[in-house]
């Protein structure tokens, strides 16, 4: 029990070092245990129910209602503003090229979703930028006459409403153009 250890001096020298060490190391891990003072707590400040629709923008509560999942409120509140807004550019810019209507609509879609958020809510303007874009992008492609036609080839029959939209007499020409395979494009003109 009694059993004498003797050290040779590098090991002495580092055992010292160790102890010298340990001083600041247990100051360190003191200072870390030490009881931190409790967070402050801020009062949750929420605006009165009849406020909060407006956050969302005047349109924001009529761009979400939904039913059964359904975004009625989306189609309806997006709908009417990009076709307000696509009317608007295809009539100034009638006289212009495909790519710069197209381009136009591009920009609109983009100011819905950076600065239509205060009025549509984040919802309304992301529906209007939806279906602004779809328009621009029926500019460079034409959806319609595709759909048209590959619609009259399969069934033989084109209605006259829906999204691709058109006159009897256009209906007629898409019918006769796709007996023979797809063909004309709208944008060559109604016969």
């Amino acid at each position: 029990m009694g059993e004498v250890i003797t050290l040779d001096p590098q090991t002495m020298e580092a055992l010292a070092g160790v102890m010298q060490l340990r001083s600041p190391l247990e100051a360190a891990l003191a200072k870390f245990n030490e009881p931190k003072p409790a967070p402050e707590v801020k009062p949750e400040v929420k605006p009165p129910a009849d406020v909060a629709p407006m956050a969302e923008g005047i349109a924001g509560g009529l761009a979400s209602f939904e039913l059964q999942g359904l975004p009625i409120g989306q189609a309806a509140v997006g709908g009417f503003v990009a076709v307000m807004a696509t009317e608007l550019i295809d009539g100034f810019l009638a006289k212009q090229n495909n790519l710069l209507r197209a381009g136009a609509k591009g920009l609109v879609a983009l100011g819905a979703m950076r600065y239509g958020k205060g009025v549509l809510g984040s919802v309304g303007a992301k529906a209007v930028a939806l279906f602004v874009l779809y328009d621009a992008l029926r500019d460079v492609v034409p959806f319609d006459t595709l759909a048209k036609n590959l619609t009259a080839r399969v069934s033989g029959v084109l209605p006259t409403r829906g999204l691709a939209q058109g006159s009897v007499r256009e209906a007629e020409r898409v019918l006769r153009n796709a007996q023979g395979g797809i063909g004309a494009s709208y944008y060559q003109g109604v016969v």
